[in-house]
């Protein structure tokens, strides 16, 4: 007799490969693969810039966020049907984002101490909103992906900034009148952001860390495991989902009690196989902006 057919589906694999998950635009980033019960399947999850804004994960140490940061913007690295992506970071956390230099669409990834550099990146993201709304308003195109069709400029790139360790960033630029107006750029932007094809995905070690009145700028919340069950209180989602031993990259999401497990590159999470992953996954990015575009090679 045939084996009977198990009424529920198997647990999500501790590790995805981003390069297996179907990821061509700019306008939906992979971000792993999620398990819904309720409809009996396991499928691909993306985030979506033009609606959703920006992203935000909380964890606890060790629980997968800055890898989580590294394989969103290696997904943003990988748009061959749509525009490119301008990445930068600013690094409060181990240097983890430094791993992504390699990539050709990294602009520059800042330590958290420098301030002259975070402040000159901040003030050129407000000049650069400023004069694409303008010409969005003109073009009458609520998006960068309506834009591009509307006036033909389908490689203006959208723009996406990598902030590991929100929390930090909070309390270093809080501290003094020069510093709170780059904080107060950072909190306009987040608005305004959206709608000029800026976004900014974060980390934070817990949820006080991004209060109510950020929070709402981000729709979509990647809860990874937290060091106490008030953290899942906090965020409104059940506790008996993720624990002390579920592995890294496992989530929930916020409006969403399905769990996900986020991609990385490759199925090693060891730091030095990624490090060699990515600087091999940007040689095979720059080859193919050569094909598609042969002047940026000439």
């Amino acid at each position: 007799m045939p084996k009977p057919r198990k009424p529920w589906l198997e647990e999500l694999a501790t590790t995805y490969d981003l390069r297996r998950i179907d990821q061509r635009r700019d306008s939906e980033l992979a971000l792993g693969v999620i398990d819904d019960p309720d409809r009996q399947e396991q499928r691909f999850e993306y985030f979506h810039p033009d609606r959703e804004g920006n992203i935000a994960y909380y964890g606890a140490g060790g629980s997968g966020k800055t890898s989580a940061l590294r394989s969103l913007a290696l997904a943003a690295s990988i748009t061959p049907r749509s525009g490119g992506v301008h990445i930068y970071g600013i690094d409060f956390a181990g240097g983890g984002l430094s791993l992504l230099e390699p990539l050709p669409g990294v602009g520059a990834i800042s330590d958290g101490g420098d301030d002259e550099r975070v402040g000159r990146l901040f003030r050129w993201l407000r000049d650069t909103a400023d004069l694409r709304a303008s010409r969005y308003s003109a073009a009458r195109a609520p998006t960068i992906t309506e834009y591009r069709r509307v006036s033909g400029e389908t490689q203006e790139p959208r723009i996406l900034v990598l902030i590991d360790g929100l929390g930090a960033f909070r309390t270093e630029y809080e501290g003094s009148v020069d510093k709170a107006a780059i904080l107060q750029l950072f909190q306009q932007l987040l608005v305004d952001g959206r709608g000029v094809g800026i976004h900014f995905a974060v980390t934070a070690d817990r949820p006080a860390a991004i209060p109510a009145s950020l929070a709402t700028a981000f729709q979509r919340k990647v809860v990874l495991r937290q060091t106490d069950d008030d953290g899942y209180r906090y965020l409104g989602l059940p506790r008996d989902v993720l624990s002390p031993t579920s592995p890294a990259g496992r989530a929930m999401q916020v409006g969403g009690p399905q769990e996900l497990q986020l991609a990385i590159l490759g199925d090693n999470v060891n730091v030095a196989a990624q490090a060699k992953m990515i600087e091999q996954l940007a040689e095979f990015v720059s080859g193919l902006d050569c094909l598609l575009y042969t002047s940026r090679c000439v």
